[in-house]
């Protein structure tokens, strides 16, 4: 009798527990995306972004440099690919990538090119850990800890971790702001508005409610066989794309990839 007395008494303990993990969770997830949904068909004037383009260092370019995605060589034809956005307006050029641990041969030459540049943002796990030639080239350095939920990547903390440094995307987004100026077509005052809003709340949900067409992702090969103003695509797109946008260059990881 005792233990079932007792086998009660946990199931009633732990059912606001229980209803929390299965129930309010999800719940909250539910509205937080249908909010997304709101405001993605609010802004969404466009067919594409605005403000961001996406450079991927995929399987082509992997076969193609005969480098694997995951090591360094890349940093040998980086200040090529730094020197062809610039050219055609690119105002923040972002690497989620950490330029961290062992030196290569041509971190001198890509640091002097970040340091030219005056408008490369990098990222790192844990705080202090980029290699010292760079950190002291770049123009912002971000935390690249993302909050996630149930195996997902949904929210991004202003300082994760009670961290000292910015989230990176924090970083990328106020550097845009306060590089892009008042001279484009671009509508910075409603940019700054979402970025400020952001940063009072110290958080913002990562929303994937856009279509995957809404922001254009090129090949790293591709942008560096560019010829006569046109990446070297089957569509040959006009570098003109990345003018006054934020370039964010990444390694494409397919264990990374979000449904």
């Amino acid at each position: 009798m005792k233990i079932k007395q007792l086998f009660f008494f946990f199931i009633i303990s732990f059912s606001p527990a229980l209803l929390f993990v299965f129930l309010i969770s999800p719940l909250e997830y539910f509205f937080v995306d249908a909010k997304l949904v709101i405001s993605t068909i609010s802004y969404q004037t466009y067919d594409i972004s605005d403000y961001l383009a996406i450079i991927l260092i995929d399987s082509k370019s992997e076969q193609d440099l005969s480098i694997p995605i995951e090591g360094k060589g890349w940093r040998k034809y980086d200040p090529e690919i730094i020197t062809l956005l610039e050219q055609q307006g690119a105002r923040v050029i972002a690497f989620d990538i950490e330029f961290s641990g062992e030196s290569t041969r041509w971190d001198e030459i890509l640091a002097t090119q970040y340091r030219k540049s005056g408008n490369i943002i990098t990222c790192e796990i844990i705080e202090g850990s980029t290699d010292p030639r760079f950190k002291d080239a770049l123009y912002r350095i971000g935390n690249a800890s993302v909050k996630n939920y149930f195996g997902r990547p949904r929210k991004v903390i202003l300082f994760p971790e009670n961290n000292r440094q910015k989230a990176f995307s924090f970083e990328v987004a106020d550097a845009y702001v306060s590089r892009l100026g008042q001279n484009t077509a671009i509508n910075s005052g409603l940019l700054k508005q979402r970025v400020d809003k952001a940063v009072s709340h110290k958080e913002y949900w990562i929303n994937y409610k856009y279509p995957e067409t809404y922001f254009p992702v090129f090949s790293y090969i591709d942008l560096l066989n560019a010829k006569n103003g046109r990446m070297g695509n089957k569509e040959k797109t006009p570098l003109s794309v990345f003018k006054n946008k934020i370039v964010l260059i990444a390694k494409d990881f397919q264990k990374d990839k979000i449904p």
